[in-house]
């Protein structure tokens, strides 16, 4: 399995309605579209979770659309709600959930500090201090089904590498 971890782009500081509905800034929108574009055509989920605060929704929505654009032909899935993407979910549920599925190229768009701890569980049991910057995408394999200690990062690409791109 290949397992894209995507973390929401920079949000709003705060929103009378409350943390789950902050939207994405101008500034976040761009960023998160820009990392698309930079990755649209390297990969095709097959699964596409995200988190189901505002902030994660949205960019879930700019990546499938610049993915989709990049290979029309394709068919990506719509993008599902998950609750075990919600910053206090514990982590064990994510792995029951891929578990669960047939997928072999998941996306899933969530938070910090959970991706954070979602792929430091997936490449060291929990022992790997992880950054994941806002926009910030990480590939990790398995071989096989995806389980604490298993994985190996492939890449994390944060958007300040994409400045000059």
């Amino acid at each position: 399995m290949k397992l894209f971890l995507w973390r929401h782009g920079i949000a709003e500081d705060s929103n009378p309605e409350g943390d789950s509905q902050r939207d994405l800034t101008k500034e976040g929108v761009l960023k998160v579209r820009k990392m698309a574009e930079y990755l649209a055509g390297t990969f095709e989920p097959d699964l596409i979770l995200s988190s189901p605060y505002l902030r994660a929704w949205k960019t879930a929505e700019i990546v499938r659309a610049s993915l989709q654009k990049a290979k029309p032909q394709s068919d990506l899935p719509e993008i599902q709600e998950s609750p075990y993407l919600l910053p206090s979910s514990d982590l064990d549920n994510i792995f029951v959930e891929l578990n669960s599925s047939a997928c072999e190229q998941p996306l899933l768009i969530g938070h910090n500090p959970y991706l954070e701890h979602l792929i430091s569980s997936a490449i060291s049991g929990g022992d790997a201090d992880i950054s994941l910057k806002k926009s910030a995408v990480c590939r990790i394999d398995f071989n096989g089904k995806p389980s604490p200690d298993a994985g190996t990062i492939i890449w994390l690409i944060t958007p300040g590498i994409l400045k000059d791109t």
